[in-house]
């Protein structure tokens, strides 16, 4: 089940790259690539979100805007 809302934790990858199929289908996804690339990216440090870092061993659980903040990071 999701977290509950206000807690800063829901993963934003799977919105984000639902916006980027909309995107596609109607015409404009080109400018989401960069977005989506920083999400495929590999993780060695294992900074990712809570639901994930249950996964992945040694991994560090990132609330959504810190992970917010690693992806930008990652655009840069």
């Amino acid at each position: 089940p999701p977290p509950p809302p206000g807690r800063d934790l829901p993963n934003p990858c799977p919105f984000l790259l639902s916006a980027r199929r909309m995107l596609r289908y109607i015409g404009g996804g080109e400018p989401a690539d960069p977005t989506v690339a920083a999400i495929e990216k590999p993780t060695p440090d294992k900074k990712v979100t809570a639901d994930l870092a249950e996964m992945i061993p040694g991994a560090e659980a990132l609330s959504t805007s810190a992970f917010g903040d690693v992806l930008i990071a990652r655009l840069g």
